[in-house]
């Protein structure tokens, strides 16, 4: 039944009852809980980075090449091996000597004597001594006691080939490097054939003595003081 200006009130729907909801004070904190910045995570519980660590590749651990040759590269003296370090006095040595020998060169080089030119190789001639001039020299040498210049004026045509000064000079000192390396007695007069620095090295280098003397024999004649230490 209506009314003129509507229904009737009790004729209205019954109202809806809605309950209110209480929320916990955990729903507020996780409504307005804002995400952090990806600097301020916290890190994780060590079961996880433990777990993490083991799920890396074996390789990751092991260093690079580059790396490991770097590692085992010499730092500082201390590191080589004392077999392995330069003999510095050696070095030093050696470099003096190289050194004196260049500037030997460069001094042949620069200023040849004049009495002697330098001729190539290829064009310089060498007349080997026979075993007849060769004794005859030694004759010679006991003689006129190693003066070649005599030895040159007084019987340079006795020799089967015509000589100098300084063939008979060079000759006697070969002779007397046989004859030490020989352990040979030296004959009469090679106490005055004095020797180079060329041929005492050559002697010293067969383990005898290049200074040995014509009187150095025993009561049998035997050359004595023939070998020398090293």
């Amino acid at each position: 039944m209506q009314d003129a200006h509507g229904p009737l009130p009790y004729m209205l729907d019954p109202p809806v009852w809605i309950p209110h909801i209480r929320h916990s004070p955990d729903f507020e904190k996780k409504k307005t809980r804002v995400r952090p910045h990806d600097g301020d995570h916290n890190p994780p519980p060590p079961s996880k980075r433990q777990a993490l660590s083991s799920q890396q590749p074996a390789s990751s651990s092991m260093p690079s090449s580059s790396m490991r040759h770097r590692a085992t590269l010499p730092h500082g003296e201390t590191s080589i091996p004392a077999s392995s370090r330069p003999n510095l006095e050696n070095v030093r040595a050696r470099r003096e000597r190289n050194l004196h020998r260049a500037r030997a060169q460069d001094v042949a080089i620069a200023s040849p004597p004049p009495s002697f030119p330098r001729f190539p190789a290829t064009t310089r001639q060498r007349n080997p001594w026979s075993d007849d001039d060769s004794t005859l020299l030694v004759q010679l040498i006991a003689l006129e006691r190693a003066k070649w210049s005599t030895i040159d004026r007084k019987h340079g045509h006795r020799f089967e080939i015509l000589r100098n000064q300084q063939a008979y000079r060079d000759r006697a000192r070969n002779m007397k490097v046989d004859f030490l390396l020989a352990d040979t007695v030296l004959p009469p007069g090679f106490d005055l054939v004095v020797l180079g620095k060329k041929e005492e090295n050559k002697v010293v280098a067969g383990r005898r003595n290049p200074h040995r003397k014509e009187d150095d024999r025993d009561e049998n004649g035997r050359p004595i003081n023939t070998r020398i230490e090293l």
